[in-house]
């Protein structure tokens, strides 16, 4: 089921309610084939606001029922979301803000929580130069994982038409190490980077 309404104001507001058969259970291994749970649902709010140029919003809420797949249960899963975007001058901006919640859904102990912040920003200078970062930074925490990701890359770039883009940059981004024996363990990953691209339309 699927609602929308828009005012004058700009103001939106939208509903998706989504529910779906899915069956899972044991594997038969241990000669047991009980099936728990053959039932997903979901259900999606969002609410934005799009009268000013410079600061375009977004709020949108989530509550569902899935499966965990490390655990193979049933688990509920709940998102909270932020962003807005706009510009100002020569200047644009993209920043989001989001949590992810998943509890097991037999005692409601947290399995995973996801909390990233991300942001974009872009400057147009004259010539068709423009400067460009982009970051973000997540933190998981739950019985099934604790860690801390971050990224940042930046860059130098020229776009003088659609089909002609050359930048320069560089990146550094830290994170769990997904091969490590050790769950503590990070890897660091830190580079330059250059693109040069042209198109010919004929």
């Amino acid at each position: 089921m699927d609602a929308y309404v828009e005012t004058a104001g700009r103001w939106a507001w939208s509903l998706n309610w989504d529910i779906a058969g899915r069956a899972w259970g044991n594997d038969g291994i241990d000669g047991n084939d009980e099936v728990p749970s053959n039932a997903t649902r979901n259900i999606n709010m969002a609410l934005s606001w799009k009268r000013l140029s410079w600061a375009q919003m977004l709020v949108r809420a989530t509550a569902g029922r899935t499966i965990d797949l490390a655990s193979n249960a049933p688990a509920r899963l709940r998102t909270y979301a932020f962003s807005s975007s706009g510009g100002i001058g020569d200047v644009s901006y993209q920043f989001s803000a989001q949590q992810v919640q998943l509890d097991r859904e037999d005692d409601g102990s947290r399995l995973l929580r996801a909390r990233e912040l991300s942001a974009t920003a872009i400057w147009q200078m004259p010539e068709h130069i423009y400067l460009k970062s982009q970051a973000f930074v997540v933190r998981y925490d739950g019985s099934e994982a604790d860690t801390t990701d971050k990224f940042l890359k930046t860059f130098l770039g020229w776009q003088p038409n659609a089909f002609t883009n050359a930048y320069i940059g560089w990146s550094g981004q830290r994170r769990r190490d997904p091969i490590a024996n050790l769950p503590t363990e990070r890897m660091v990953e830190r580079g330059i980077f250059a693109k040069l691209a042209y198109a010919v339309q004929f």
